[in-house]
């Protein structure tokens, strides 16, 4: 049955670094193949209906960045071709029929990093490589280097028109035909990480910036997204027409899916997410840096049933840790409670709620017409500081009595007490003159951040200034 959520289908692992890539292939038997690449080195074929892993390939000798499928040979003597781009500055060209053989070439002519991999629709193969050109291969034999940008090339396409669409560092979008480059694009402002073909007459891009643009064939600008606010690794395209789904991630480890320019949902991940792949059956690869690959589906029938999967995905999910610095708007007085969380009511999907529990700020968000936990902040909050075995958000050196017999007395306060209140214990618990009350009530009010001021009371009479907070 037909879900309108992606749930959780399968859990791939097996590689020991950062999943960087992720693709698939469909046999002529109708089996589905998921690919994984690795910085372990290696490539991982997995039967994507069972999960199993069905054969690891080993080639290079350094990360693999990339991975590319050509079209199913029409010929069943022919190999199935997987390309794959390394660290060790080379493409490997592998066949998919046979999981226990050697790359059958490796290509080499870059004189850095292969970055980006992609298949023409007649088979040919482009290159990018962080020496900022990309290439044209024609079985082993480059037929075409392509020079113009001026940074690593990040991304590279063959639209079904036959043009070749680079993206890179350099922030812009190239636009090639037959060799020569036809269209500049200078949307992006930041390096531009990943392009893809929705149908034959768009293509859409992401960089990170947080931005998703789509093209036309000729270049021209149809639609521009602001999908995420942090760096944009990967996007992938399913569907045609109305019912064209968008997937998008990153380094905000937000797995999200578009529809019309909408968020229809968005899947927290425990890490960064590196590579996200359709297969044909509508089902989804995400390739993450905690060394795992996972697939989510939209079908019932292909849904993970083993409790024990979903909860150790979900409280991984919990742990994450945020950085307040990196959180657009953050606020940290105006922090919700546990109480006033269960009161709100999520405006859209993905969006965000902080909540102070004790000396903790724990992030929720609106998943699914609930707020899930996806991590905590570990740096909103000042760090404690203990006095006589009690913590507080701040200490105070608050110094009393006439200038010849000076005391100085900590005062231990937390952002969650009355001010007044405060200063009325601190003068009860050193026996101190009412002459105090006021001046060490504003001395909290200006040095600390109360969370609420109560009424002042009618008691507190105006006296001498307060020192020093330390």
């Amino acid at each position: 049955m037909h879900n309108n959520r992606f749930q959780l289908s399968k859990v791939l692992k097996n590689h020991s670094k950062d999943v960087r890539s992720v693709s698939n292939c469909k046999l002529a038997n109708g089996r589905i193949k998921a690919i994984t690449a690795s910085r372990d080195t290696l490539i991982n074929v997995w039967d994507a209906e069972s999960g199993q892993l069905e054969g690891t390939l080993e080639g290079h000798t350094s990360f693999v960045n990339c991975l590319a499928v050509s079209n199913e040979p029409l010929n069943a003597e022919d190999p199935f071709l997987l390309a794959s781009g390394g660290s060790d500055n080379v493409v490997n060209i592998w066949d998919l029929k046979d999981l226990k053989s050697k790359p059958i070439s490796t290509l080499r002519g870059h004189s850095d990093n292969v970055s980006c991999v992609s298949f023409t629709k007649v088979g040919n193969l482009i290159t990018g490589s962080w020496d900022k050109t990309v290439k044209i291969w024609k079985g082993e034999d480059c037929t075409q280097t392509l020079e113009g940008h001026n940074a690593a090339v990040w991304a590279v396409l063959g639209l079904s028109n036959g043009d070749i669409v680079t993206g890179s560092a350099d922030k812009t979008i190239r636009v090639w035909r037959n060799g020569i480059q036809i269209k500049l694009i200078e949307k992006h402002q930041g390096c531009v990480r990943s392009i893809i073909e929705i149908d034959q007459n768009r293509f859409a891009s992401c960089g990170n910036d947080g931005w998703i643009f789509t093209f036309d064939v000729e270049g021209n600008l149809l639609s521009e997204l602001k999908a995420h606010e942090d760096f944009i690794f990967t996007i992938a395209s399913f569907g045609e027409g109305e019912d064209n789904l968008l997937a998008s991630g990153g380094e905000d480890r937000d797995l999200k899916i578009w529809k019309k320019g909408k968020c229809i949902q968005c899947i927290p991940h425990p890490s960064t997410i590196w590579s996200v792949d359709f297969l044909p059956n509508g089902d989804l690869t995400v390739g993450t840096a905690d060394c795992v690959a996972r697939i989510w589906t939209r079908e019932s029938g292909r849904v993970l049933k083993e409790e024990v999967g979903n909860e150790d995905f979900n409280s991984q999910v919990a742990e994450r840790l945020l950085s307040a610095e990196n959180i657009t708007d953050f606020n940290v007085n105006a922090l919700l409670t546990p109480e006033e969380l269960d009161k709100e009511v999520g405006k859209e999907e993905g969006q965000m709620n902080y909540v102070r529990e004790k000396n903790l700020v724990n992030a929720f968000m609106w998943v699914s017409d609930q707020w899930r936990k996806v991590g905590k902040v570990f740096d909103a909050l000042p760090p404690k500081q203990e006095l006589e075995g009690e913590e507080y958000d701040y200490v105070f050196d608050v110094v009393v009595g006439e200038e010849n017999d000076e005391k100085k007395l900590k005062l231990g306060y937390n952002n969650s007490q009355d001010p007044y209140q405060a200063s009325q214990d601190f003068v009860a618990k050193y026996s101190l003159s009412q002459k105090y009350l006021d001046p060490v009530a504003s001395f909290i009010i200006g040095n600390a951040k109360p969370e609420k001021v109560g009424p002042r009371p009618s008691s507190f009479d105006v006296s001498e200034d307060l020192n020093k907070k330390e």
